[in-house]
C-alpha cells in the first residue's frame, strides 16, 4: 500500500476508473427516478441536465467517459460542466447519443480545452441532455477512466484505419456509379459447371482474348480476383463462358464473375439461375392466408392460442452460432473449408425441428430471422462473427475472408435443405430475413465502425450468399433486407448507421449491375417515439421519399417507393414487402392505455389491409419482456409467477377479431385518430 502511494505521487501509476453518483434535487427540466443502479430519466423542457459527484477526486489523466444507455430517441446535443459552478466558458462538448433501442455503450474521448484543464479540480460533473421534452433515457454506469499512452496511440492508430476505411468506401462507391462496356446477361450454376451468357459487342476485340475472372465471396465488389481457365463458345452474336463448378471441394456457386481484356469489360456478375429453373420466374411463393402476423415466435408461450388469434406467419429468431463447433463429436460434420477444422454441429435441430413442424401443421408462413451472436460462449472470438466487430447485439457474418464466408454459406445450405417443405422434411423455411436492422448496424448488425459503401456492399454479399445457399433447396425461396423505420438519415461521418432509402436504392444498383435475384423489404415502420402510447401521433414524418421516418403513420410512402420504375425488379415487378417488427407501447396495464394500445392495432391493421403489396404484418410482440427498457408492447403482459406467460390485454382480443365478423364488435369504443 505504502509503495502504491509513492508511485501515485511520483506519477507512476495511472489512475484508475472513478464512478460517478447521481445527486437528486439537483436535476433540471427531467423527472428521474432511481431504482438500482439505474436512471430513468424523462426530459420535460428545453434545458434537461442531471448533477452527479465524483467517488473519488480525478486525476489529469481521466478523460474517457463512459456509461450504458438506452434511448429509443437518441440525444444530438450532449455536453458536460465540470463544477461547481458550472460556467458556460467550461462546457465541454460530446458526441450525440445515438439511437438505442437497446443497451447500448455510450463513450466518449474529452477534447483538449479549457473544461479539460477544470475536470481533474471540480467533485461535481453536470450531464446535459440536449434541449427536447419528451425524450426517455435510462442510463447506469456512469464512469470516467484514464488516458493511457496507449490509449493515444490506439485514437491515432483509429484515425489512420478511418482514414483508410474511407478511401476503401470511396472506391466501391465509384465502382457502384461506374459503366462497363459489356454485361453478362446470366449466369446460370448447374450441377458440374457454371455457364456465364453474354452477347458480343462489335466494338470490342474477340471474345477468344477476354479473360474470366473469379471474385471469391470473401472478396468486395472492387477486388481483383483470379483469372480462371474456361471453355468459350462464340457465334457471331453470343458467347459463352464454361467454367467448373468446384474448385476441389469449393462450390463455386457463391462467387461472382467478371470478364477482362486486360481491363474490366463487366462489373462482377453474380449467379441468376439454378439449376433449370428460369431466372426470377420460379413457381409463386406461397403466401400467408392473410396479412395477420406474429413475431420472434418460440414454443415457450402458450401455443394453443396461435390458431385462436388467426396467426397466418411468423418469424423465428435463427440463430446461428449453435450450428458450428471447432472439435469433432457426435452429430458433427466437418465443413469444406480451408485452415483449422471446423463442425457443423446438428443438435441445435432438435428444437428448432419442434417449432417447425408446429407451424406447418397450422399453416404458418415461416420467415427465418439470421442472427449471430458476436461472442462465443467461452468469449473467443467465433468464425461467423465479423472480425471488427466491437460490440453491439448481433454482429455481421464474417465476410472478410473466403474461409468465413464459405462457413457461412454451409451452414445456411445445410439448414435451407433440412426445411425445404418436403414430405420428410419438419417443415418450411419460405423467407430469409438477413440479419437484423442493417441500417442500425453499429448495434444490430455490428461490423465495427464503418463507412456506408462497405457496410451496404458487405451486406449485399450476405444477401447473395443467404440466397445462392437457400433456393438451391427451395426455388422460391426470397431474401429480405431489415430497416428501421429511420428512413432518411444524414451521413455524419460517424460510421455507425445507414438511410434505409439509400440502402435500398444502392441495393437496386448492385442487382442492375451484377444479377438481379429475389430480395425483399423486410421493414419496422414503429412509431417516431417508442413510448408513444398511440400510433398516429408522429410529427417527424412527411408525405414524400425525403421524410426522415417511415412509421405506421405514413408507411405507404415504402410502397410508393418500390414502385417506382427504377427500384422494380427485372421482371417489373415490386419487390415484396413484411413489415416484420412494429408494435404499440402500453405505458401502464390500466384500462385507459390498454384501450390506446388496442386502439392503435386495430387502426394500424385497417391500414394495411389497404395494401396487398404487404404480405404480413407481424406484430412485435406476443408477451411482453422485463428486458426491453421498459417498453410494454406485448399482447400479453409481463410474466409473474401466477401468470408464467402473462394476461391477455385488450389488444390480444383485438387482433383476435380483426378480419373476422366480431371485429366491430370488439373495437367498439376504441381510441381512433380525429378526423384532420
Amino acid at each position: 500500500m505504502l509503495l502504491k502511494l509513492i508511485a501515485s505521487l511520483l506519477g507512476l501509476v495511472s489512475a484508475q476508473p472513478i464512478t460517478w453518483s447521481f445527486t437528486p434535487n439537483r436535476e433540471n427540466d427531467v423527472v428521474v427516478r432511481q431504482t438500482d443502479d439505474e436512471l430513468t430519466i424523462m426530459t420535460t423542457g428545453h434545458d434537461p441536465y442531471i448533477v452527479g459527484e465524483w467517488t473519488e477526486k480525478l486525476q489529469p489523466q481521466h478523460r474517457v467517459l463512459e456509461f450504458q444507455y438506452f434511448c429509443p430517441a437518441g440525444i444530438g446535443d450532449v455536453s458536460i460542466f465540470p463544477g461547481p459552478p458550472f460556467q458556460a466558458s467550461t462546457e465541454i462538448q460530446l458526441p450525440p447519443m445515438r439511437i438505442a433501442e437497446t443497451w447500448a455503450t455510450y463513450r466518449a474521448v474529452i477534447p483538449e480545452g479549457a473544461g479539460l484543464n477544470r475536470l481533474s479540480d471540480s467533485p461535481e460533473l453536470r450531464i446535459d441532455l440536449g434541449m427536447k421534452p419528451d425524450v426517455r433515457l435510462i442510463i447506469r454506469d456512469v464512469r470516467i477512466h484514464p488516458l493511457s499512452a496507449d490509449d493515444a496511440a490506439r485514437l491515432e492508430e483509429k484515425k489512420r484505419d478511418w482514414e483508410s476505411l474511407v478511401e476503401r468506401g470511396e472506391t466501391i462507391r465509384g465502382y457502384l456509379d461506374a459503366t462497363f462496356p459489356l454485361s453478362l446477361e446470366e449466369v446460370i450454376v448447374e450441377a458440374e459447371q457454371i455457364r456465364l451468357l453474354g452477347k458480343r459487342a462489335a466494338r470490342l476485340s474477340p471474345p477468344a482474348g477476354w479473360q474470366v475472372i473469379e471474385l471469391t465471396p470473401g472478396l468486395d465488389a472492387d477486388a481483383d480476383g483470379v483469372a480462371v481457365r474456361a471453355e468459350l463458345e462464340v457465334d457471331e452474336e453470343n458467347f459463352e463462358f464454361v467454367v467448373p463448378r468446384f474448385d476441389q471441394q469449393r462450390d463455386r456457386c457463391f462467387s461472382g464473375w467478371r470478364i477482362i481484356d486486360g481491363r474490366p469489360l463487366t462489373a462482377r456478375q453474380f449467379p441468376t439461375r439454378f439449376g433449370s429453373s428460369p431466372s426470377l420466374r420460379q413457381s409463386p411463393p406461397t403466401l400467408p392466408r392473410s396479412q395477420k402476423g406474429l413475431g420472434g415466435f418460440w414454443l415457450g408461450g402458450p401455443v394453443d392460442e396461435i390458431a385462436d388469434l388467426g396467426v397466418a406467419a411468423v418469424t423465428l429468431n435463427l440463430v446461428l452460432n449453435p450450428f458450428i463447433s471447432d472439435s469433432a463429436g457426435p452429430r458433427r460434420e466437418r465443413l469444406s473449408v480451408e485452415g483449422p477444422p471446423v463442425y457443423f454441429d446438428s443438435t441445435p435441430f432438435d428444437r428448432l425441428d419442434q417449432t417447425m413442424a408446429f407451424a406447418d401443421q397450422h399453416n404458418l408462413i415461416v420467415s427465418a430471422i439470421l442472427l449471430i451472436l458476436p461472442r462465443h460462449v467461452q468469449d473467443q472470438k467465433h468464425p461467423l462473427v465479423h472480425p471488427r466487430n466491437d460490440g453491439g447485439s448481433y454482429s455481421m457474418p464474417n465476410l472478410t475472408t473466403d474461409r468465413g464466408a464459405m462457413i457461412y454459406a454451409q451452414v445456411l445450405q445445410r439448414i435451407a435443405s433440412r426445411y425445404d417443405g418436403k414430405e420428410s422434411s419438419p417443415g418450411l423455411i419460405s423467407n430469409w430475413i438477413a440479419h437484423n436492422e442493417v441500417d442500425f448496424h453499429h448495434v444490430w448488425s455490428n461490423m465495427g465502425i464503418q463507412p456506408r459503401p462497405i457496410v451496404t456492399e458487405t451486406y449485399y454479399r450476405a444477401l447473395r450468399i443467404i440466397h445462392a445457399a437457400t433456393v438451391q433447396s427451395v426455388p422460391t425461396a426470397r431474401v429480405f433486407a431489415s430497416l428501421t423505420h429511420h428512413w432518411n438519415v444524414p451521413d455524419d461521418g460517424s460510421g455507425q448507421q445507414l438511410a434505409p432509402r439509400d440502402f435500398l436504392r444502392d441495393l437496386q444498383r448492385y442487382c442492375q449491375q451484377e444479377g438481379d435475384f429475389s430480395w425483399g423489404v423486410a421493414y419496422h415502420p414503429y412509431p417516431e417515439n417508442l413510448f408513444a402510447t398511440v400510433a398516429w401521433e408522429d410529427r417527424n414524418i412527411t408525405d414524400d421519399f425525403d421524410s426522415p421516418l417511415i412509421t405506421m403513420k405514413n408507411f405507404d410512402v415504402l410502397v410508393r417507393f418500390l414502385k417506382q420504375t427504377s427500384m422494380l425488379d427485372s421482371q417489373g415487378r415490386i419487390r415484396p414487402i413484411l413489415l416484420s417488427e412494429q408494435g404499440i407501447h402500453s405505458a401502464s396495464y390500466s384500462d385507459e392505455h390498454q384501450a390506446c394500445q388496442a386502439g392503435s392495432l386495430w387502426w394500424m391493421m385497417q391500414r394495411v389491409r389497404n395494401y396487398p403489396e404487404i404480405e404480413s404484418f407481424h406484430y412485435h410482440r406476443w408477451i411482453d419482456h422485463p428486458n426491453e427498457g421498459g417498453l410494454l408492447l406485448g399482447l400479453r403482459t409481463l410474466p409473474t409467477a401466477d401468470h408464467p406467460d402473462g394476461q391477455r390485454k385488450r389488444a390480444w382480443y383485438v387482433y383476435q377479431a380483426i378480419g373476422t365478423d366480431r371485429e366491430q364488435e370488439v373495437t367498439e369504443g376504441l381510441p381512433q385518430p380525429q378526423s384532420p
